[in-house]
C-alpha cells in the first residue's frame, strides 16, 4: 500500500484511511481461522449465531447491512410480538409509541462481541447507522437517583436449554456515569430501519464503546437496586472471560 495513513471519526468511530493508491490483491485467511459460515444466520435462540464476513469492508462503505450485522443471540421463539411492547422504568410504563414519538437519530456506531475470535473469521463486528431515546433522559423522567445502580433487562425465557455453552441472563448493571458517560441509548432502528427481531426488536439497549454484551436486547424492564446487589450472570460471564475477580463477581 503507497502513501502514508490517517485516522478519521465518524459518529465517535475511529477508522483508518490510506493516502495513495492502492490495489486489492487478494485476502488472507488468519492463523487457526475456523470455517464458521459467514453472513446468513444459524441455529436458534441462545444457540443462534451470525457472522459479518469482513472481507467485503470497503473504506468509503462504512455501514454494514442489516442482513449481514453481526448476531449473537438469535430472538426467542417465545418473544410475544403480537400485543403492544412496553417498558416498565421504576414507576413508569413506556410505550413504543412514546419512543417512537421521541427517537432521533444517534450516529453511526460500532459494536462488538466480546467473544469475538478467530474461530468465526472475528465477524462478530460490525457498524450501525442508530436511531433511539437517550437512556439518562428516560431515567430522569423516571425519577431515578443519580447514585442509583440501574439493572436494564430484556426478555430471557426460551423454548429450549442451549445445546452451546450460551447461558440464559439479559441484564447488566449500571452507573449512571456509565450511561451518561457511553451516551447510552434505547434503539428502535437501525439503518433507516425498524430493528429486525435477531436485533433485539422492539427495543435494545446500545450503549457507544461497551463490549454488545452489555447493549441488552428486547428491553423490557428498567429499575434501580443498591450497591448490594449481586452481579448479574452476564456480567459474571463477561468478568470471567477477562479474568476479572470481585465480592460482587462470585458465583
Amino acid at each position: 500500500m503507497a502513501g502514508g495513513a490517517i485516522a478519521a471519526s465518524v459518529g465517535g468511530v475511529e477508522w483508518l484511511r490510506f493516502r495513495g493508491e492502492g490495489k486489492l490483491v487478494g485476502t488472507v485467511p488468519f492463523d487457526d481461522q475456523g470455517r464458521a459460515p459467514l453472513d446468513t444466520p444459524v441455529d436458534e435462540e441462545l444457540d443462534g449465531r451470525q457472522y459479518t464476513d469482513l472481507s467485503h469492508l470497503d473504506r468509503d462503505l462504512l455501514i454494514t447491512p442489516t442482513a449481514q450485522f453481526y448476531i449473537r443471540t438469535r430472538v426467542s421463539h417465545l418473544l410475544g410480538t403480537g400485543k403492544p411492547w412496553s417498558i416498565r422504568a421504576g414507576n413508569l410504563r413506556i410505550s413504543m409509541d412514546g419512543l417512537k414519538s421521541q427517537a432521533q437519530p444517534q450516529g453511526v456506531h460500532l459494536m462488538e462481541c466480546a467473544g469475538n475470535t478467530r474461530a468465526a473469521s472475528f465477524g462478530m463486528i460490525s457498524v450501525a447507522q442508530w436511531d433511539g431515546v437517550p437512556l439518562a433522559a428516560l431515567l430522569d423522567r423516571a425519577g431515578f437517583a443519580k447514585k442509583a445502580r440501574i439493572p436494564v433487562s430484556g426478555f430471557d425465557e426460551y423454548s429450549a436449554p442451549p445445546q452451546t455453552p450460551s447461558i440464559p441472563g439479559a441484564s447488566w448493571i449500571f452507573s449512571r456515569q456509565d450511561i451518561d458517560g457511553s451516551r447510552a441509548f434505547l434503539a428502535i432502528a437501525m439503518n433507516g430501519q425498524p430493528l429486525t427481531p435477531d436485533h433485539g426488536a422492539p427495543v435494545r439497549l446500545a450503549l457507544p464503546g461497551w463490549y454488545g454484551c452489555a447493549c441488552i436486547k428486547w428491553v423490557n424492564e428498567i429499575r434501580a437496586v443498591d450497591e448490594s446487589a449481586e452481579a448479574t450472570s452476564q456480567m459474571k460471564k463477561y468478568a470471567a472471560r477477562t479474568h476479572q475477580h470481585g465480592r460482587h463477581l462470585q458465583d
